[in-house]
């Protein structure tokens, strides 16, 4: 701006200056001169102008990133958060475990203070055998926390909704001799036997 002021000085005095020829000519000269430094540095304002913007430009999509990557990370209390559930969990399978191992430990020592002699002797009753299990039946591996009689409904669920009955506890205990609902383990798998009438 003070380019163009000084320039327009310079030309009302050249067109009121009556010198010689040659001092106009230097004159004009050192015009044309300013007004190309002139034209050239408004040039270079618009050149600086569109790197401003382009860089404006980058900061904001920068700042997007930042705030898309600050909605998908894990706050440390987050992430402490759940390591805590998970070191929760793992102490009650421990507990479970232990328990399961005790239960299994106890069964052990009171069969051996059975005398076997004794126990030859005394024969189980024939009626109360159950039958064997000879049905359809489906493989369920078990997964934590399940109960043997939730497994039961969610299978009577489907069951039903296929018009093919329910089941019970009592055939399903059948269906898998020796199991004991009180003490399922996860990964162990079970026979849940298919409803024997609709």
């Amino acid at each position: 701006m003070k380019a163009i002021v000084a320039i327009l000085i310079l030309l009302s005095c050249a067109g009121s200056w009556k010198g010689n020829a040659q001092d106009r000519q230097f004159v004009e000269s050192e015009l044309k001169r300013l007004n190309n430094t002139n034209e050239n540095l408004l040039e270079a304002q618009a050149a600086m102008q569109r790197r401003i913007d382009g860089l404006v430009e980058r900061c904001r999509a920068l700042e997007q990133q930042i705030e898309k990557a600050n909605e998908n990370s894990i706050s440390r209390a987050d992430l402490k958060k759940m390591i805590d559930q998970v070191a929760e969990e793992f102490d009650q399978k421990r507990k479970e475990d232990r328990k399961y191992v005790l239960d299994a430990l106890e069964e052990i020592r009171k069969l051996a203070k059975t005398n076997p002699s004794e126990a030859q002797k005394t024969p189980a009753p024939a009626d109360e055998k159950e039958p064997e299990f000879t049905g359809k039946w489906h493989p369920y591996k078990v997964k934590d926390g399940q109960v043997l009689g939730a497994i039961i409904e969610s299978y009577n669920e489907a069951y039903k909704a296929e018009n093919k009955g329910t089941i019970t506890l009592k055939e399903v205990l059948r269906a898998n001799p020796g199991l004991k609902p009180e003490k399922l383990r996860v990964g162990q798998t079970i026979r849940i036997p298919e409803p024997s009438k609709p």
